[in-house]
């Protein structure tokens, strides 16, 4: 396969800051590959995505030092107009951008810029929901929509462009595990049917094992690492060193090698892999059974009673919840992108009001009770960090300024 995108020698500095976010990275992408990025939080990946159509620097400025070919010609002159007909970006933040009152109107916004006959745009919309699993959200406000649904409508956005070249940050970060699979999917089904090249940033590494043909490892804004998923993830210390969470099969598997009953390259990835390999070795034996959870017998601190809520008549989103929760509990709450896991979070401080039931707090009804109220006593953080950061980053002056 011919390279579509070359990267010489990138490095970029953020605007008001000393440290490069990008130092002298060297690379190129085949085309129709998938490329996983991976890293530490602040390690350079979504900053390296962004340089790869002119987001950075055009939008967000700072100093770019370097080259960025796509298809032989740089970049670099060009306006992220013109670059993102051919190389379309899925951020990390899904809301930054939605754009369309409903969610038809999202997916059209791209299309009708670059002047799409109508009748096309129409059978791209329809299209790229399908691909999404967003059939039937034409008309849903994009407000009303969770957050991964908020995620997978941003990617249809950029699908219905049809790109060459498809940037993903994180597309799966707020995706329950159905999506996430539907995604990787699509991906490759993307791949089968056309010559899509794809960069994608990605912390689960479970997810990618078998999926990716390139891996990218970026650590204090220097690629450190490139090379094929398998090599990388069969080396436990590397991957440790590199802070990227260890496919749990090879950890086991790098436990096998060091006792030297197993050569490296024979360490699983899968489970199936595992099970493979483990079977032979178990044959015979009986594993001993786990130890039975422990009973927590502290006082109740929240009780939920027959709880129900629904953003519009006739559609509830909680319906006729009833558990209890004791002090010392760590719970989980897990469910389907849309089962109702914020909208039920959020009746725990008062940031939404129940239709019906009860919720009581250290023995008495909050019912009423504003959030403010309650802030002191359940603490709530938002699944968009942006929600609740309210003040700039002001410089740093020096004793002498």
């Amino acid at each position: 396969m011919n390279d579509v995108i070359q990267i010489n020698n990138v490095t970029y500095q953020y605007p008001g800051t000393s440290q490069t976010a990008l130092s002298d990275i060297n690379g190129k992408i085949r085309k129709g590959s998938f490329t996983v990025v991976m890293g530490e939080t602040g390690a350079g990946k979504s900053t390296f995505l962004m340089t790869l159509n002119g987001v950075i620097p055009k939008m967000m400025e700072g100093s770019l030092d370097g080259d960025i070919l796509f298809e032989g010609q740089s970049i670099i002159p060009y306006r992220v107009q013109t670059v993102t007909q051919y190389v379309g970006l899925v951020m990390q933040d899904a809301e930054t951008q939605i754009l369309g009152r409903t969610v038809a109107e999202d997916v059209m916004f791209g299309p009708r810029n670059y002047l799409v006959p109508r009748t096309e745009i129409l059978e791209r919309v329809k299209e790229a929901l399908a691909t999404v699993r967003l059939n039937g959200f034409d008309q849903r406000d994009t407000t009303s929509l969770s957050g991964g649904e908020k995620q997978r409508l941003v990617l249809a956005g950029i699908l219905a462009l049809k790109p060459e070249v498809l940037l993903l940050d994180e597309p799966t970060s707020e995706l329950d595990p159905l999506g996430r699979e539907q995604i990787y999917s699509t991906i490759n089904l993307l791949r089968k049917t056309t010559d899509l090249t794809i960069l994608a940033v990605e912390h689960s590494s479970e997810d990618i094992i078998e999926k990716a043909d390139h891996l990218l490892v970026f650590q204090h804004g220097a690629l450190k690492w490139s090379g094929a998923p398998h090599n990388f993830f069969r080396n436990l210390p590397l991957v440790k060193d590199y802070g990227i969470k260890p496919i749990p099969v090879a950890a086991l598997g790098w436990q096998l090698k060091e006792a030297g009953l197993l050569p490296e390259q024979d360490i699983p990835l899968t489970l199936e892999d595992a099970a493979s390999l483990l079977e032979p070795l178990l044959a015979g034996k009986q594993l001993a059974a786990p130890p039975p959870a422990p009973v927590n017998n502290a006082e109740s601190i929240i009780e939920i009673q027959n709880l129900s809520f629904g953003y519009h008549p006739g559609q509830e989103a909680i319906s006729d919840l009833s558990l209890e929760i004791k002090r010392g509990d760590f719970v989980a709450i897990i469910g389907q992108n849309g089962a109702g896991k914020t909208t039920f979070a959020k009746q725990l401080n008062g940031l939404l009001k129940p239709n019906s039931g009860k919720i009581i707090l250290c023995g008495k009804d909050v019912g009423g009770k504003k959030p403010e109220e309650m802030a002191s006593t359940i603490g709530y953080v938002f699944q968009n960090p942006d929600h609740q950061i309210f003040r700039p980053l002001l410089p740093m002056k020096s004793c002498s300024g």
